[in-house]
């Protein structure tokens, strides 16, 4: 962990300890030197001229910081001044984070974790709410949870020294502290703590642990400072470090964070986050903040999914409203981000029910919840319905704007513009201008969504040319929904990508629908033979697959079969096709799928009659998602 600092002298030689030779002055802050007093009086001692006069600047030094408020934990050894006056003392120091400069010098910086209704971590730390609340969940997986609602713990996280840093030594640090705090700072274990020791950040070694860089610097800080430490928390295998083990009560040399979560649990220090929770009002935004973060990445849905569920098994008659409002609405969101339509309308009856109650009942969730609903139906192919179920609030916007939030009358009329494409209502184009407008002001960082919005209305609508123009005025190469809409336009404009312009599409997560909407594209760009037909295909078929043996209504599941009836006619395999076309046929007997039997029945039943590459195409152009 290092400082981003300029404003260091640049020296290649660390503050030496008395009777070391002398190092050349570096001009610390004052978040430092009241960080570090021990680090300060030293750089004092080094500007004095013999032993005595060292050791009564340093001594003066001291005296000054200690008349200040500065807690001092250890005082240097002075053989020629009487340090009597110094008062020391063996409080609670806590977790303490390490760092070093870019020349090599230590520092140490107490970490103060207190229980807050949000995550809020000082900007000045190198870790962010999400990475460390990763770590922690990670840390309690091997634990029953069944009861416990870990996720909802929060912290505000500052730290002593309050200079920015970089890397990410100091995450594990940051999650003992979350520990200490959650025995209000009373376990004797922790009193005062060292890690020099972090998490390997790559899925490949997923879990496990690697020393810390710089470790002789950053526990020479600590033992400067604090003279000796009640724990250590090392790698294994890391020599250096086990060389201060002597200096410390306990020491856990740890390679894995189940070896981290071993520990934990043997000092009993896990009580705290996994008893029984029960839930109360003030849960509410935890609970929408959490199920944002995860709603917000397809990656994240499963944990999304074992969250709720553990929720739900909270939720009693004593639960507030509100609690199980967030609940029914994340679900709804959900089954509707996986494509699973019928569990989100299933869902939104139930939630309407709590919303008619008159003291929860508003305009905003009356518009939220028809919103949600139109989304649904959007998947299930009822656009007529969907339309019915936002039109009147478009009327009611209109005549009065502030009957709710900017940011739902945008997302109103996003869904209404996109029925309303699928039906070829031209009025589409204008909602999504006036959702743009409302976004720009109200809400920037939803901006690109109806932006792409925008972009396959125009490419529904056959204007390709209106669609690059947009595409190339808001381009984010790293956009997934950008390069499917990309990819589209250019099979559009009868061009063919190239295998680099390909690359871009198969570098989408391939657990994420985009990549299926991307590769599909690509697979029907004019000039590709059946072999690259096929593979790209097959890519798409493959992303629809994720996910979708836990729906049984998933509109996935369609977009998979189409993709398996291409993939059956470029191959001339009549079998396969027919094999297809009777999933599909069981598919969609069922009454949830009714929208979607009667939206392609025309070209389903073209497809089964001539079996070509021009039936494959009138039924992708279909596909109201693509």
């Amino acid at each position: 962990m290092k400082p981003r600092v300029t404003w260091i002298a640049k020296t290649n030689r660390r503050a030496s300890m008395p009777g070391q030779a002398k190092a050349t002055p570096i001009r610390l802050s004052q978040n430092q030197i009241r960080s570090n007093p021990v680090l300060a009086s030293i750089r004092e001692y080094n500007r004095g001229r013999g032993r005595r006069d060292q050791e009564q600047r340093q001594l003066a030094k001291l005296l000054q910081l200690q008349d200040e408020g500065v807690v001092l934990h250890r005082i240097p050894t002075m053989i020629r001044v009487d340090s009597s006056m110094l008062k020391t003392t063996r409080s609670n120091i806590g977790v303490v984070g390490l760092v070093v400069d870019n020349q090599g010098q230590g520092y140490v910086t107490k970490l103060k974790v207190v229980p807050n209704p949000t995550w809020d971590i000082s900007v000045d730390l190198p870790f962010r709410p999400v990475h460390i609340q990763n770590l922690l969940l990670r840390v309690l997986s091997g634990s029953d949870l069944d009861d416990s609602l870990p996720e909802l713990f929060a912290y505000k996280i500052t730290d002593s020294l309050a200079e920015r840093c970089e890397g990410d030594s100091m995450d594990i640090a940051c999650l003992l502290a979350i520990f200490n705090a959650s025995t209000n700072h009373e376990d004797i274990l922790l009193r005062a703590v060292a890690a020099v020791v972090s998490p390997v950040n790559d899925e490949e070694h997923y879990g496990l642990l690697e020393a810390s860089k710089s470790v002789s610097s950053k526990l020479d800080a600590f033992l400067r400072e604090f003279g000796s430490g009640s724990l250590l928390v090392r790698h294994a295998d890391d020599e250096a470090a086990a060389t201060f083990d002597a200096h410390f009560d306990q020491v856990w040399p740890v390679r894995t964070l189940s070896d981290l979560a071993d520990c934990l649990a043997e000092a009993d220090l896990l009580r705290s986050f996994l008893g029984k929770t029960t839930l109360r009002s003030g849960h509410g935004n935890a609970i929408a903040s959490q199920l944002e973060c995860w709603l917000s990445d397809e990656s994240q849905y499963d944990r999304a999914e074992v969250f709720l569920n553990r929720v739900r098994r909270r939720i009693d008659n004593e639960t507030p409203i509100k609690i199980c409002l967030e609940v029914l609405s994340a679900e709804e969101d959900l089954h509707r981000h996986r494509g699973n339509f019928d569990a989100a309308i299933a869902l939104r009856e139930e939630r309407v029910k709590l919303t008619e109650q008159p003291f929860v009942s508003s305009y905003e969730r009356e518009a939220d919840s028809d919103n949600r609903h139109a989304a649904a139906l959007y998947d299930a192919h009822r656009f007529p319905t969907a339309i019915e179920c936002l039109k009147h609030w478009h009327k009611r916007i209109e005549q009065d704007p502030k009957i709710c939030l900017p940011e739902t009358r945008a997302k109103l009329l996003n869904t209404l513009a996109r029925c309303l494409v699928i039906v070829e209502d031209v009025t589409w184009e204008s909602l999504f201008e006036l959702s743009i407008q409302i976004q720009s002001v109200c809400d920037p960082c939803n901006l690109p969504v109806t932006q792409n919005f925008l972009v396959h209305g125009y490419l529904k609508a056959q204007k390709f040319e209106r669609a690059r123009t947009v595409l190339e005025k808001n381009i984010d190469k790293a956009n997934a929904f950008q390069i499917w809409l990309s990819a589209e336009c250019s099979r559009q404009a009868g061009k063919k990508w190239t295998e680099q312009q390909c690359e871009a599409a198969i570098a989408i997560a391939p657990t994420f629908h985009v990549r299926g909407f991307a590769c599909q594209a690509i697979a029907r760009q004019e000039g590709r033979d059946a072999h690259s037909r096929l593979k790209y295909f097959g890519h798409a078929s493959r992303a629809f697959s994720y996910g979708m043996e836990r729906d049984k209504t998933n509109i996935k599941r369609v977009l998979h079969i189409f993709c398996s009836l291409a993939i059956a006619i470029l191959s001339h395999d009549r079998s396969a096709l027919r094999s297809e076309l009777d999933e599909y046929h069981n598919l969609t007997a069922s009454n949830a799928f009714r929208g979607i039997r009667d939206w392609y029945e025309r070209e389903i039943a073209q497809l089964e009659n001539d079996q070509d590459w021009a039936s494959i195409e009138r039924l992708f152009r279909k596909v109201p998602h693509l």
